[in-house]
């Protein structure tokens, strides 16, 4: 693999992973008043994070590996990575969908 492909194409998106970090950390520090909340956002933004990295890394292993590969192994592998290419799709509904019913969820603060 390239990794000043993979470096640069990560740098691009620092801005974003950063937001996704400050949620989680915002999530974890509010977890004891609303934890229901808290642990939706933060599975919905690590859902996201998964995702964008599969979504960046997975272009740049198909090239390395279709270069590579030969034999028997060859077209389940495709496939594989085929597929894998698909589940960014999948796991942005999960991670936006884990979010809004945290921002949509019934707070009932714990009370201490």
């Amino acid at each position: 693999m390239d990794l000043s492909t993979l470096f640069s194409v990560l740098l691009f998106r620092t801005p974003l992973f950063l937001l996704w970090l400050v949620g989680i950390v915002l999530a974890i520090l509010r977890f004891g008043r609303h934890p229901r909340v808290s642990i939706s956002a933060i599975l919905g933004l690590f859902v996201l994070f998964v995702s964008t990295l599969i979504a960046l890394t997975v272009p740049i292993l198909f090239n390395q590996i279709v270069r590579e590969l030969s034999g028997p192994q060859t077209a389940s592998v495709l496939t594989f990575l085929l597929w894998l290419q698909r589940a960014p799709l999948v796991l942005d509904f999960v991670g936006w969908l884990l979010i809004l019913v945290g921002i949509f969820a019934d707070r009932k603060t714990v009370t201490q």
